[in-house]
């Protein structure tokens, strides 16, 4: 009896020693639970197949803004084409003074149209009281804009090189694990590309919270790896984000000149008549290219449609001799087609500039919400992956079997040979 009794606690000996060989001196014990392994893999998988969906997402939301624009600028062009069309009708019967009169509305819906252009970009935009202070404005707008788009552009060529530098270092650094000929217990183990590794990502202050993981992970280099490249990536989506940043800036800029230039070309400086019945009127630009050849007709009162036929009857017999009528009918038809062109055109390019921009700010949002989704689901992928394999490895119960198996087979050796 005591003789089995002492076979029992050898073999029991036996298989303890054993089973605590097989275990790392600096870990513990951690039995495999299959329940949580199960749960860890359905979460991974489930995040994976949710996922998928994020791109056709944005990019449905990015076909419906562009739907949403297009709509809006037909609906404003076609109110404006007809705006235009009436302005036109009304021409021929009206009396040089009444036109001169739709010119000064026209000048006044003018800016009214450019203060509403400001309240689309931004609700708390100050509007401009009179030509000369919403020339200002739009200048002002136009010089904070070239520095924002510069600095955007500094930015971007600060953060860009930092990047490659990542990518070279990485890529050098697995390509000569790949062709070692002798095992890597940690990524040090490749002194010349470790440590030209180490030069660069030290350095670099966005990723030192990356960085300093790995270090803490010395004596896993997949893990090592694994971490590494989660840096690069999140700072491919930082470089990401600044350029769809300097993109922005620079359509805004573009848009912004545009504005300011338009804005000349009606009404060049802004200065306007000072008193008497020309009070308010644009000195320069298109609009007082209008007013001065409206000017020019001596009789006001008359009917314009009645002023062209008289001048296009004289023209007819001032062939061969000077063109005196001639020019004066080529002028005044001039000056129509201008204002025509101020009624309609200037103005519809305007507010279609503000419009585009409104939704160009959406456009950009939901850019930007594409790629900060896709930081973020790489973050939380690998965290996943990482749980999962977690939860795959601890000691599973056949793994323990063959173990004991293992044990007994030596411990029944060891007696036998020691009965013998």
């Amino acid at each position: 009896m005591k003789q089995k009794s002492s076979k029992r606690l050898i073999l029991f000996g036996c298989q303890i020693v054993l089973l605590l060989a097989v275990i790392p001196a600096a870990g513990q014990i951690r039995l495999h639970d299959p329940a949580s392994d199960e749960l860890a893999k359905k979460t991974r998988d489930a995040f994976a197949e949710f996922s998928k969906g994020d791109a056709n997402v944005f990019e449905t939301m990015l076909s419906n803004t562009m739907s949403l624009k297009e709509a809006t600028l037909a609906q404003l062009y076609d109110l404006n084409r007809q705006g235009t069309r009436d302005a036109v009708n009304l021409v021929p019967v009206q009396t040089w003074k009444q036109l001169r009169g739709r010119v000064k509305k026209t000048q006044d819906d003018f800016l009214l149209a450019y203060n509403a252009a400001r309240t689309i970009l931004d609700e708390k935009a100050a509007q401009a009281p009179d030509l000369k202070a919403a020339l200002k404005l739009a200048q002002d707008e136009l010089t904070a804009l070239n520095t924002k788009r510069t600095q955007k552009a500094a930015e971007l060529d600060a953060e860009q090189p930092d990047l490659k530098k990542l990518k070279d270092s990485l890529d050098k650094l697995k390509d000569a694990l790949v062709l070692s000929s002798k095992p890597v217990n940690r990524l040090s183990d490749l002194e010349i590309e470790f440590n030209n590794l180490k030069s660069v990502w030290a350095g670099i202050a966005s990723v030192k919270e990356f960085w300093e993981a790995a270090q803490k992970s010395t004596n896993a280099p997949g893990l090592q790896l694994t971490i590494l490249d989660v840096a690069v990536t999140h700072q491919q989506a930082k470089v990401d984000r600044l350029k769809l940043d300097l993109e922005e800036a620079d359509a805004a800029q573009k848009r912004g000149a545009r504005i300011a230039q338009r804005l000349q070309v009606v009404w060049f400086q802004g200065e306007v008549e000072a008193g008497g019945p020309t009070k308010g009127e644009a000195k320069a630009g298109l609009f007082g290219q209008v007013y001065k050849g409206i000017g020019s007709v001596a009789d006001q009162d008359e009917r314009v449609l009645v002023t062209i036929g008289k001048l296009a009857k004289e023209a007819e017999d001032e062939v061969g001799t000077k063109l005196d009528a001639t020019m004066k009918l080529r002028n005044l038809l001039d000056i129509l087609g201008r204002y025509t062109t101020l009624a309609g055109y200037q103005k519809y390019l305007l507010l279609s500039d503000a419009i585009e921009a409104g939704v160009d700010t959406h456009l950009f949002s939901i850019r930007r919400s594409a790629i900060n989704t896709r930081d973020r689901e790489m973050l939380v992928s690998y965290g996943l992956d990482g749980l999962a394999a977690y939860h795959a490895g601890g000691l599973r119960p056949e793994q323990i079997a063959n173990f004991f198996r293992a044990a007994q087979s030596i411990a029944l050796g060891v007696l036998a040979w020691r009965e013998e």
